[in-house]
């Protein structure tokens, strides 16, 4: 047998392995559930940090960036909290839940009141229970 049959083998054999490794590990159910609960819940964080920055930079006249602060269960809520101006004078908090919108905003420990986000075409807007668009909080 020549080198260059023997390589063809080679090759031919290589890519059987390869094609059955490949064909053999297939996602399960439990990996498919798993990279569905990733990704729902880095939804609800965009959904969060864009409409708690929208209504934050509405009610503290300022522009925000990055939260400091972010707490999660990764699942129905997220809390982020700002530390904003060159001090860290002031602290804006908002409670983002899923299917509710903003349920709660803070400007330096206390309520700013009823928020409304309207997110208009954005993502967030369509979310579920993001009705017309508008996120508000105090049903």
């Amino acid at each position: 047998m020549s080198e260059l049959t023997k390589l063809i083998y080679a090759f031919v054999g290589i890519m059987i392995v390869g094609f059955g490794i490949v064909y053999f590990s297939k996602e399960t159910e439990q990996d498919k559930v798993g990279q569905a609960l990733l990704m729902s819940g880095n939804m609800l964080n965009t959904y969060a940090r864009e409409s708690c920055t929208q209504a934050g930079e509405a009610k503290a006249g300022t522009h925000l960036y990055m939260p400091s602060e972010s707490q999660s269960d990764g699942n129905s809520y997220v809390s982020l909290t700002w530390n904003y101006t060159d001090n860290g004078d002031h602290v804006l908090t908002c409670r983002y839940e899923r299917d509710k919108g903003i349920t709660e905003m803070t400007l330096d420990g206390a309520p700013v009141g009823n928020v409304s986000v309207d997110r208009g075409a954005d993502a967030p807007s369509r979310a579920a229970g993001a009705a017309n668009g508008k996120h508000d909080a105090g049903h």
